[in-house]
């Protein structure tokens, strides 16, 4: 009886043992702060260590749920790295760093990578020896300025190597002899201009190529005001028309007309303050 007994607890635990882990729970680690953290337990983990919060409400946390890391007004002083092949979100809330000495700032090598701002935008500085390391990056909704101290500042050298802009300002910044960007794969924005207001789009579909130095802006606000039926935005503020003879000055919510012949619709946004003419 005893025999029988512990041929049936062998055989199941060799049965265990042959079963993939995700049958019985999915274990894995990510990297944030220099600091490796063993994720299989909880949903939502706060991440303290390595980090200095910027302003007051400022967080680092983890949800595993929606692999997602939310970085909100807090510097990480250490490398993010996520090892595995699945998909990753860090989201950015207000002015947020990622500060690196002797490694790459980001590292996700073999999955797909979201950078993205919250509900009201954010930005993100991230600075390392290199500055992103990726297989198939997306910036949403986020400005972003990455540098590489000794190498590229976001680089991919093997696997996909595509990048995807979407109403996002990113600025890449390599070392001497090395590249803002430098991928294997493409880069995509559509309707992008440089730091000069230049467009950097080759096709309708954004391409820009596999390298670039400095900025890539297709990042468009949207302010609540129209004149002569055209949406004022942070593109066109400064000549709404096209014309020089509209301007608008978002900040001091003012309207500057000079010598304008308006027809067609005209709106103001909420919080609006006055025009000059």
């Amino acid at each position: 009886m005893k025999k029988r007994i512990f041929s049936i607890l062998l055989c199941i635990a060799v049965c265990m043992a042959m079963m993939p882990i995700g049958v019985y729970g999915e274990m894995y680690t990510i990297t944030v702060g220099g600091e490796v953290i063993n994720i299989n337990t909880k949903v939502e983990y706060d991440i303290t260590n390595n980090i200095t919060i910027k302003k007051e409400g400022g967080y680092v946390k983890y949800n595993d749920q929606k692999k997602t890391l939310t970085i909100k007004d807090a510097e990480v002083k250490g490398k993010i790295k996520f090892g595995d092949s699945q998909s990753y979100t860090i989201i950015v809330e207000g002015d947020s760093y990622i500060n690196v000495t002797d490694d790459a700032g980001i590292i996700d090598t073999l999955g797909r990578l979201t950078i993205k701002g919250g509900e009201d935008g954010g930005k993100l500085t991230v600075t390392g020896s290199l500055g992103i390391k990726f297989n198939i990056l997306t910036f949403e909704n986020i400005e972003a300025v990455v540098t590489g101290n000794s190498n590229h500042g976001i680089y991919c050298d093997e696997g996909n190597g595509n990048i995807e802009i979407k109403n996002s300002k990113i600025t890449a910044q390599g070392a001497e002899s090395f590249k803002g960007i430098h991928t294997r794969g493409s880069i995509f924005a559509k309707d992008a201009v440089d730091g000069n207001g230049e467009a950097v789009s080759r096709t309708e579909e954004g391409y820009i190529g596999n390298c670039y130095d400095g900025t890539i802006n297709n990042k468009i606000d949207k302010y609540g005001i129209w004149v002569a039926g055209n949406q004022v935005t942070s593109r066109n503020a400064g000549d709404v028309l096209g014309d020089k003879t509209v301007s608008y000055d978002f900040d001091a919510k003012t309207l500057t007309i000079n010598n304008a012949n308006i027809s067609g619709s005209y709106s103001q946004p909420e919080g609006y303050t006055g025009y000059k003419n």
